[in-house]
């Protein structure tokens, strides 16, 4: 490898996974209350949920919210589930950034792509 190929690997553009439970709240409250793109999306999941979600405020939901995500983060293993979708994006995000720019018409300006 060449000094100029790994100039351009630096440079090239990162799509980084984030976890971040408040705004994985607030997306369940807020989708829950929402119609967004056409999709009442509170019907996607259970009358448990949907009875601590819709129609309730923001701490209402955040109350029942925080710890219900916290229990499933763990049982799911979303830490090892972040890091298996860090690997793949990290070995295809090339070609990710590729297709971007093929379809938007435009070069990708960020340095990195937070995905949450």
């Amino acid at each position: 490898m060449t000094l100029f190929d790994m100039i351009i690997i630096e440079s090239m553009p990162k799509i980084i996974i984030k976890q971040n439970i408040r705004k994985d709240a607030w997306n369940w409250w807020h989708a829950c209350n929402k119609i967004s793109y056409g999709e009442n999306w509170s019907q996607r999941i259970n009358n448990k949920l949907q009875n601590q979600l819709v129609n309730k405020t923001k701490k209402q939901a955040f109350n029942f919210l925080i710890p219900y995500l916290k229990k499933l983060y763990k049982k799911e293993d979303f830490v090892q589930k972040k890091w298996e979708l860090q690997n793949i994006l990290n070995k295809h995000q090339k070609e990710i950034f590729a297709r971007m720019k093929k379809v938007t018409g435009r070069k990708i300006y960020k340095k990195n792509l937070l995905v949450f």
